[in-house]
């Protein structure tokens, strides 16, 4: 499917109808998805593609019954055609990811690999997407496409990405906020396999609900694990990707290893900023709010759109100001993590657990007040 250059909206519309045609006179398998207020349609033209594209989820997922859908997901499976190439330079490309994308207006184009196409108009409320042999799809462009794809619509609606790991229990959850490395994902992976809930990791979606309260929403259940994590949880071993990303991690679809560990939302109970001290005991300690939202910043807010950009940043900012944040001190006795974590997730947090001060006892600059 060679394209001639053309303008956007001409494009779009050119994918649009390679999609009705290939699906005309056919039951196309339909699933809505529900995330957060949302009701999301995903189409696919056939049950392969649909089923590779709902394997990641962990929102839940409805059959069609007529409902009004806020935005739509079409995708067309190509099979063994390759992908079409953009008709124009891209504006950005990320080495890294593997992906180019191209902006006009309400329209956004992002090339993932040689697997997948996306074309997104905002204005309508649509993606249609071209897919390279989805049985063959690697994982690690499940988090890129379909994350990228959704957010783009889900940020119009207050939902809002954080750099962070989410875990819950009995409908509260922690976020696990930090650089790559600082230990996030191995203290999500220590926690669920010890029976707390899942709710993200890396890139999770908050929302304020109408009473104010802050909430994150359940997405996907994707995650990239290193090697050296991976020893320590044997049970991930059977469900690693064989591919690794750019990164040298390996991709794993969590619902499949803990399919009893997925919770579809949580109120935030807590900021947490793990770090890895080589002491006994893990503990809790106050965090400096201003560093943490600076982290959270620089790895979270999206800048496709100015306005919306703002309205993150604005997001996040009251986001630290209103929650307690502390540091996690990760010492070496593992296994008693997520029973710290699920003290102070419940409300049921003692004195003891406290290597210092209380969130409350430090002013915005992390000092004492």
């Amino acid at each position: 499917m060679p394209f001639s250059p053309s303008t956007a909206v001409q494009l779009f519309d050119r994918l649009a109808t390679a999609y009705e045609q290939s699906t005309a006179g056919q039951t196309t398998p339909e699933a809505i998805l529900q995330i957060g207020p949302c009701l999301v349609s995903v189409r696919a033209s056939t049950p392969t593609l649909q089923r590779q594209v709902l394997r990641p989820l962990a929102c839940p997922i409805q059959t069609p019954q007529g409902q009004r859908v806020d935005f739509s997901i079409d995708l067309l499976d190509l099979g063994a055609q390759p992908l079409p190439d953009l008709p124009w330079n891209p504006q950005a490309i990320s080495p890294e990811q593997e992906t180019s994308e191209y902006q006009e207006g309400p329209f956004l184009f992002t090339r993932h690999g040689d697997v997948m196409l996306t074309a997104l108009n905002r204005e309508a409320g649509r993606t249609v997407a071209l897919v390279h042999d989805p049985a063959r799809w690697p994982l690690r462009h499940y988090k890129q496409a379909i994350f990228i794809t959704l957010y783009q619509h889900l940020r119009r609606r207050g939902l809002h990405l954080i750099h962070a790991s989410a875990i819950g229990s009995q409908g509260r959850a922690a976020l696990i906020a930090g650089r790559s490395g600082a230990g996030k994902t191995t203290t999500m992976l220590t926690s669920v396999s010890a029976g707390l809930d899942f709710l993200g990791d890396d890139t999770t979606l908050v929302q304020r609900t109408a009473s104010g309260a802050l909430e994150v929403v359940t997405l996907l259940s994707t995650l990239d694990v290193t090697d050296a994590t991976a020893v320590w949880f044997p049970e991930l071993t059977p469900h690693l990707s064989a591919q690794r990303s750019h990164t040298g991690k390996r991709q794993i679809i969590l619902s499949e290893a803990y399919p009893e560990r997925m919770a579809a939302s949580g109120a935030v109970a807590a900021i947490l900023a793990p770090e890895i001290t080589g002491q006994t005991h893990s503990a809790l300690a106050p965090a400096n709010r201003a560093a943490l939202l600076s982290e959270l910043l620089f790895f979270s807010v999206d800048l496709h759109d100015a306005a919306l950009a703002r309205a993150q940043v604005e997001f996040l900012a009251q986001a630290v100001e209103s929650t307690p944040v502390y540091r996690l001190l990760l010492g070496r006795d593992k296994d008693q993590i997520p029973q710290l974590i699920g003290e102070l997730i419940n409300g049921t947090t003692t004195g003891d657990t406290f290597h210092s001060l209380r969130p409350q006892d430090q002013g915005a600059d992390g000092s004492r007040s």
